[in-house]
């Protein structure tokens, strides 16, 4: 095994520092499969076993990587203590490095499965999280480590339109209206209680037998990118996965690009399903709360969705033009319709439109990569909840849940 000093000289610290910076690089970009020592030594300037002379193997680098990123100021490291928790939320975001944010996210994606050298890390910092911030902000402590954590992802991919700073002190996370939390959470409860019996919200169906052998490679693709990620699968992999040929997988798709765009626009296609034509002036927040179903019900796209968005923070990345363009559609999406039933007076008249615009998708993403390391997190009803917030004092509670939670007109 090769010798790793235990007390590096001056120039053996340097070197070492330029390894990290480069793995911190790499990792977050390629992500921490896709990225081989071979790789990381060529980027520094060194040879392979100028590498080993300072890790022992690529996991030994990661691992001094988590140990930096566990330093770092932390969501709710500084509550209940401070005066102001979000406050602090706010202090610390404007302390998270794009490299660093780009770094967790891509481990955020990547780290699912249990075996990842990286899982219970991740884990651990979500759970850790997630308690000290409940304890400044009761049970919607969970509400803030995902609108944080989502954030940070919509910064990765519109960083001129959206500050994760600004937004957190924009308002508070949680504000308070005239309806009673008991009288609120009864009426959720019962709404998407009812929608989960009913079925409303099946969608397209479960996956069978793929139709044709399109639709089996782009199968058997979406299961290889959530899995593992674009970057570390090869098509020769995914074409002996399926009995393939390496040509004859380049006869339906002539790149790995190729059939990447043709995995996400079948996953958005057969999320649509779940959508209604708007009619009213509150169909598209209504959809908010269908879509969310929907994605409970299918967690395989999901799964692909979440393992995507995180892998393609770097505007290198093949799927980065495709989640930018989405999330400035989302957004002006949401903030068009947001004004509109303000000035109807269904909304809090001060809200900002374009922040809680950010903050719905913020909290909708980061609640859905959060459940894949904690389970389940009731994302329904806590995007109900949140929208019920909005809502203006002056609307009564059975016209907010006909509001958000209507069923589809016949």
């Amino acid at each position: 095994m090769p010798h790793v000093s235990g007390a590096p000289n001056r120039r053996g610290l340097l070197r070492r520092e330029q390894i990290l910076r480069a793995a911190e690089e790499l990792f977050g970009t390629d992500g921490f499969e896709a990225t081989s020592l071979r790789t990381l030594a060529k980027r520094v300037g060194v040879t392979h076993a100028g590498v080993l002379r300072h890790f022992s193997s690529k996991e030994d680098v990661l691992h001094a990587l988590l140990d930096r990123l566990a330093e770092d100021p932390a969501p709710g490291a500084d509550l209940p203590r401070a005066a102001d928790p979000q406050r602090a939320l706010e202090a610390a975001a404007r302390t998270r490095t794009r490299s660093r944010a780009e770094l967790y996210t891509t481990l955020l994606g990547e780290a699912v499965p249990s075996g990842h050298p990286a899982h219970a890390f991740v884990e651990r910092q979500l759970r850790t999280g997630r308690a000290r911030l409940e304890q400044a902000f009761g049970d919607r402590g969970a509400d803030a480590l995902a609108v944080w954590d989502g954030l940070q992802v919509l910064r990765l991919y519109l960083p001129e339109r959206v500050s994760p700073p600004d937004v957190l002190a924009a308002r508070p996370l949680h504000r308070r209206h005239g309806a009673g939390e008991a009288e609120t959470a009864a009426w959720i409860t019962a709404a998407v209680g009812s929608a989960r019996g009913e079925g409303r919200t099946s969608g397209h169906p479960a996956v069978t037998a793929a139709a044709d052998r399109t639709d089996e490679i782009i199968d058997a693709a979406a299961r290889a990118f959530a899995r593992q990620g674009f970057q570390a699968t090869s098509l020769r992999g995914l074409a002996g996965e399926l009995d393939l040929t390496h040509g004859t997988l380049l006869y339906y798709f002539d790149s790995k690009e190729a059939l990447l765009e043709a995995v996400l626009n079948r996953r958005d296609r057969q999320a649509d399903t779940a959508y209604i034509t708007p009619v009213t002036s509150y169909d598209k927040v209504y959809n908010v709360y269908r879509r969310a179903l929907h994605n409970e019900a299918h967690p395989e796209p999901v799964a692909l969705y979440s393992a995507m968005l995180c892998e393609a923070t770097d505007p290198g990345h093949p799927a980065h033009a495709f989640f930018a363009t989405r999330y400035t559609r989302v957004l002006d999406t949401l903030t068009t319709e947001i004004a509109s039933l303000q000035q109807q007076g269904f909304l809090h008249p001060r809200l900002d439109p374009e922040t809680e615009a950010a903050l719905l998708t913020a909290l909708w993403d980061g609640l859905q990569l959060h459940s894949r390391y904690l389970g389940d997190a009731g994302i329904p009803e806590r995007l109900l909840r949140h929208l019920d917030d909005l809502i203006a004092d002056s609307v009564p509670t059975e016209r907010r849940s006909d509001l958000l939670t209507r069923a589809p007109a016949s």
